[in-house]
This record gives C-alpha cells, sequence and structure tokens, in this order.
C-alpha cells in the first residue's frame, strides 16, 4: 500500500483540483480510464475552499502573533506516493530516540513499535511534529507552531486531521538525520550513496530521505504538505 503525498495550495487539494502521481502516469499511457480512487476526491466549492483556507489562516495569525505567509496559489510542486511501511518506520524511529524498545527491529512492522502510542497520547518527545500525525491524512502547514492541532473540515467528518509544521517538521528531520548518518534527501545529488543491501534502517532511511524533501519544499515554496491516504 501507498499514500499519496503532495505539496501544494490546500485550497486546491479541497476542492479536488488535483492529480495524484499514479493518476499522471495513467494519463501519460491514455489508460485513466482505468483509473480508481479508494475514496472520493474531496469536493468542497473551491470558492468555499479558499475562503475556508483564509480563515485558517486568519486564525493562526491571531494564535500566533506574527503573519502568516504561507501561500495558498499556484501549481502542485510535488506529487508522489509514499510507502506506508517507509514513514511507520521513520516515525518509529523517532519514537525510539525517547521511548527506546530494545531489538526492535524497524524493517518489521514498524508501525508495533510502543513508544508510537505513547508519545501519541501525550508523552513528551523532540518529534512531536514527526510522530503525532496520522497514518494516511492530515497536513503540515509551512508556519511555525509549537505543537500539532486537530482541524476539523466539514461536518460529520469521522476525525479531524491532525496538522504539523513543515518548519518544525524539517527541524525534527535534520535532528534525525545527524543519528541516522544521512545529509542529503532524495532531492539532492548523491542520496543513495548510504543505502546498502541489508541494512535493517533501509526503511527508516528511504522514510528520511522522501520526507526530508517534502519539507524543503514545503518551506521553500511555502506551500503545505498534504496526505491522500
Amino acid at each position: 500500500m501507498a499514500l499519496d503525498i503532495f505539496v501544494m495550495p490546500l485550497s486546491r487539494y479541497l476542492s479536488g483540483d488535483f492529480m495524484t502521481g499514479l493518476e499522471r502516469f495513467m494519463a501519460a499511457q491514455g489508460a485513466l480510464h482505468q483509473y480508481h480512487r479508494t475514496s472520493p476526491k474531496p469536493s468542497l466549492p473551491p470558492e468555499e475552499a479558499r475562503a475556508f483556507v483564509a480563515d485558517l489562516r486568519r486564525q493562526l495569525a491571531a494564535a500566533l502573533g506574527p503573519e502568516i505567509r504561507w501561500r495558498d496559489e499556484g501549481d502542485t510542486v510535488f506529487a508522489e506516493q509514499f510507502s506506508f511501511d517507509a514513514w511507520h518506520a521513520l516515525r518509529a524511529f523517532a519514537a525510539d530516540q525517547t521511548r527506546p524498545a530494545p531489538g526492535f527491529r524497524f524493517d518489521r512492522d514498524p508501525h508495533r513499535h510502543p513508544g508510537l502510542d505513547e508519545i501519541f497520547d501525550g508523552a513528551p518527545s523532540s518529534f512531536r511534529h514527526l510522530i503525532r500525525h496520522h497514518d494516511n491524512q492530515g497536513f503540515y502547514l509551512p508556519t511555525d507552531f509549537r505543537e500539532p492541532f486537530g482541524l476539523p473540515l466539514w461536518e460529520g467528518e469521522r476525525a479531524a486531521p491532525l496538522v504539523g509544521s513543515s518548519l518544525a517538521l524539517l527541524r525534527e528531520l535534520n535532528a534525525l538525520g545527524a543519528r541516522l548518518g544521512l545529509t542529503r534527501d532524495q532531492g539532492e545529488e548523491g542520496w543513495t550513496e548510504p543505502f546498502v543491501r541489508g541494512d535493517p534502517l533501509e526503511p527508516v532511511k528511504h522514510g528520511w530521505v522522501f520526507m526530508r524533501h517534502c519539507a524543503r519544499l514545503s518551506v521553500r515554496h511555502k506551500l503545505p504538505i498534504i496526505f491522500d491516504g
């Protein structure tokens, strides 16, 4: 299974104005008619979606003080699939830094790391934005705030997506990179060099190079990271 990850304007996502990486591939093959999502795309009317984002920025500015400068216009700058195993392994490795589980294998059922639930439920961690995030939905906004928060989107939604800061995420990933011996993500030349066959930390490293690339794009372009599971 895989997640679709985007760096793009939030209102375009909420109005369903996007194509997944697989959707683009199928279109290039002339087989878009064979593409079927397991769940429908968001479908807010575009004006309503833009108004929602504008109100969210006003609320954050009021709560945080400085002006919120992230963008809600322009094109999608990133749309790729991300492995659930790599995402779970990265978060498990982060949890292990403060809630170690001796002998835990990050290449085998990483979602079972006991520290994940403990930190998600409030145990202290230096990697809150990385860990306090849902598996298959949620956003990272390119503005700085201390704690992730739930964001109700529309009436009747089962659970509010969790929202983290992509600036905080980038800081957390940089700290983890030092512990993994990684300095370059998949957007940089030579990023594959640290990978060796049989490395039990391989899924963690794949998660790191992917998410750090997303975080840097988010900060550079002032656009949210969006998880679409």
